[in-house]
């Protein structure tokens, strides 16, 4: 039973650790601008969609949660103003 034991312990202990280590590469992916752009973009064509008219984002950069860059932001309202 010990051994049986000793290899659940070692498969858990290896799971746990690529749980974190891809949590890890998550966090550092998500902080890229490419990857806040492309998420920005995909939030933007659902709201296009929804508000029936045109929202753009340029280019997003999130810098830790007290600095937002938006840039080449577009939002018309119905009017197209």
């Amino acid at each position: 039973m010990t051994k049986v034991s000793k290899i659940v312990v070692r498969i858990g202990g290896i799971s746990i650790e690529w749980i974190l280590i891809a949590f890890i590469l998550f966090a550092f992916f998500i902080r890229t601008s490419a990857v806040q752009t492309y998420l920005a973009q995909k939030a933007t064509a659902y709201l296009s969609k929804e508000l029936k008219t045109t929202v753009k984002i340029g280019k997003v950069d999130i810098t830790f949660f007290d600095e937002v860059v938006l840039e080449d932001v577009l939002l018309l309202d119905k009017n197209k103003d």
